[in-house]
């Protein structure tokens, strides 16, 4: 995603600008379903996940489908959380075009709280990144790129963007292979702390079942 260099400063902030206005039916950090669902379901913009397009070849679904990282995630959601996912099409007025936006969103009591944006039928941007960080920003407060090796604990493995409100880390994102990925940091925290538990659970019975099992497997040597 190096196209941005290329580019002078003020072409990049139009350009971002107009995509930030192309995109502005996403789905936004904080927000409930319904107004989520309000813009991302409007006619000729975006419907209810159902399948992908039907000229994907079945090696792209599966790239698609293995690099989704909330099925690993799921088993440590907080209770109560609840997903939806949306088709959002790049074309306008061509809900059924095959370039577009698989939206996944985890909503917990009432709002959204994750949220991945896997961009299909071509490679996800530098500008369409930006865009969509914009969208979520929701004040004057601008994001903050977090150098590789200075980002701390996640359940995504680390993260790009920070995003800080009143003080205290409010946001965090991160680009994995076409999704960018945006999450609110307690959720994640949550998430990443009862991850960490059930490992330790998981790692503690192989232990005492590997220690029980000791003498037999050792007998006769």
């Amino acid at each position: 995603m190096g196209v941005m260099r290329f580019l002078t400063p003020r072409f990049s902030v139009l350009l971002i600008a107009a995509l930030t206005t192309a995109l502005a039916a996403q789905a936004r950090i904080g927000e409930t379903q319904g107004q989520i669902e309000g813009r991302m379901l409007r006619e000729g913009v975006g419907k209810a996940f159902s399948s992908w397009p039907k000229n994907m070849s079945p090696r792209d679904r599966e790239r698609a489908e293995r690099s989704n990282p909330l099925p690993a995630l799921q088993p440590y959601f907080p209770e109560g959380t609840r997903e939806a996912a949306y088709w959002k099409t790049a074309v306008r007025q061509r809900i059924n075009a095959e370039e577009g936006w698989r939206v996944q969103v985890c909503y917990f009591r009432g709002v959204s709280v994750l949220e991945t944006y896997q961009r299909v039928g071509v490679a996800l941007n530098d500008f369409e990144v930006k865009a969509i960080l914009n969208l979520n920003r929701g004040g004057d407060q601008p994001w903050v790129k977090v150098e590789k090796g200075a980002a701390g604990e996640s359940s995504f493995g680390g993260y790009g963007y920070e995003l800080v409100r009143d003080g205290a880390p409010w946001l965090r994102a991160k680009v994995q292979d076409n999704i960018l990925i945006i999450f609110n940091v307690k959720f994640d925290q949550a998430v990443f702390e009862k991850r960490k538990v059930e490992t330790e659970k998981e790692r503690e019975e192989r232990q005492r079942t590997q220690q029980e099992k000791l003498p037999e497997s050792v007998e006769g040597l």
